[in-house]
Protein backbone atom coordinates (compact mmCIF):
# COMPACT_ATOMS: atom_id res chain seq x y z
CA UNK A 1 0.00 0.00 0.00
CA UNK A 2 1.33 3.43 -0.92
CA UNK A 3 0.80 6.55 1.17
CA UNK A 4 3.55 8.91 0.01
CA UNK A 5 1.22 11.00 -2.18
CA UNK A 6 -0.92 11.91 0.85
CA UNK A 7 -0.12 14.82 3.17
CA UNK A 8 2.50 13.70 5.67
CA UNK A 9 0.29 14.42 8.69
CA UNK A 10 -2.42 12.11 7.28
CA UNK A 11 -0.35 9.08 6.31
CA UNK A 12 -0.49 7.31 9.66
CA UNK A 13 -4.26 7.71 9.91
CA UNK A 14 -4.77 6.37 6.40
CA UNK A 15 -2.35 3.49 7.03
CA UNK A 16 -3.96 2.54 10.35
CA UNK A 17 -7.42 2.56 8.78
CA UNK A 18 -6.38 0.42 5.80
CA UNK A 19 -4.10 -2.00 7.60
CA UNK A 20 -5.85 -2.36 10.98
CA UNK A 21 -9.33 -0.94 10.54
CA UNK A 22 -8.79 1.94 12.97
CA UNK A 23 -11.71 4.37 12.82
CA UNK A 24 -10.81 7.37 10.63
CA UNK A 25 -11.35 10.98 11.62
CA UNK A 26 -14.11 13.12 10.13
CA UNK A 27 -12.13 14.32 7.11
CA UNK A 28 -10.77 10.89 6.16
CA UNK A 29 -14.22 9.37 6.67
CA UNK A 30 -15.69 11.91 4.23
CA UNK A 31 -12.96 11.04 1.71
CA UNK A 32 -13.60 7.31 2.15
CA UNK A 33 -17.36 7.88 1.78
CA UNK A 34 -16.57 9.55 -1.56
CA UNK A 35 -18.31 12.73 -0.41
CA UNK A 36 -16.56 15.65 -2.08
CA UNK A 37 -18.49 18.44 -0.39
CA UNK A 38 -18.10 16.95 3.10
CA UNK A 39 -14.41 16.26 2.51
CA UNK A 40 -13.75 19.84 1.43
CA UNK A 41 -15.78 21.14 4.36
CA UNK A 42 -13.75 19.07 6.84
CA UNK A 43 -10.33 19.51 5.21
CA UNK A 44 -7.61 21.59 6.77
CA UNK A 45 -5.73 23.99 4.50
CA UNK A 46 -3.19 21.31 3.53
CA UNK A 47 -5.76 18.64 2.69
CA UNK A 48 -7.66 21.15 0.56
CA UNK A 49 -4.56 21.41 -1.62
CA UNK A 50 -4.25 17.60 -1.77
CA UNK A 51 -7.81 16.73 -2.83
CA UNK A 52 -6.65 15.49 -6.24
CA UNK A 53 -4.10 13.26 -4.49
CA UNK A 54 -6.81 11.87 -2.21
CA UNK A 55 -9.02 11.00 -5.17
CA UNK A 56 -6.11 9.37 -7.00
CA UNK A 57 -5.16 7.43 -3.86
CA UNK A 58 -8.69 6.07 -3.50
CA UNK A 59 -8.79 4.77 -7.06
CA UNK A 60 -5.20 3.58 -7.29
CA UNK A 61 -4.21 2.39 -3.81
CA UNK A 62 -7.15 1.98 -1.48
CA UNK A 63 -8.73 -1.49 -1.49
CA UNK A 64 -12.21 -1.25 -3.03
CA UNK A 65 -13.67 -3.05 0.00
CA UNK A 66 -12.47 -0.18 2.23
CA UNK A 67 -14.32 2.79 0.76
CA UNK A 68 -17.53 3.93 -0.90
CA UNK A 69 -20.09 4.61 1.84
CA UNK A 70 -20.46 4.57 5.63
CA UNK A 71 -21.67 0.93 5.74
CA UNK A 72 -18.58 -0.19 3.81
CA UNK A 73 -16.32 1.72 6.17
CA UNK A 74 -18.03 0.23 9.23
CA UNK A 75 -17.59 -3.29 7.81
CA UNK A 76 -13.90 -2.58 7.13
CA UNK A 77 -13.44 -1.40 10.71
CA UNK A 78 -15.35 -4.42 12.09
CA UNK A 79 -13.07 -6.77 10.13
CA UNK A 80 -9.90 -4.96 11.33
CA UNK A 81 -8.77 -3.87 7.87
CA UNK A 82 -6.22 -5.83 5.88
CA UNK A 83 -4.94 -7.59 9.00
CA UNK A 84 -8.41 -8.95 9.66
CA UNK A 85 -8.77 -10.09 6.07
CA UNK A 86 -5.44 -11.91 6.27
CA UNK A 87 -6.48 -13.57 9.53
CA UNK A 88 -9.81 -14.65 8.03
CA UNK A 89 -8.07 -16.11 4.98
CA UNK A 90 -5.46 -17.87 7.14
CA UNK A 91 -8.16 -19.42 9.35
CA UNK A 92 -10.10 -20.58 6.29
CA UNK A 93 -6.99 -22.21 4.84
CA UNK A 94 -6.10 -23.98 8.10
CA UNK A 95 -9.53 -25.53 8.58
Amino acid sequence: MRYETLPEHMRDGARLYIERGVEPGDFLCAVLCDSLTQAFGRADHINQLYMHNWASWLYSNCPPQAWGDRDTIEKWIAHSGLEGLRDTIAKGESE
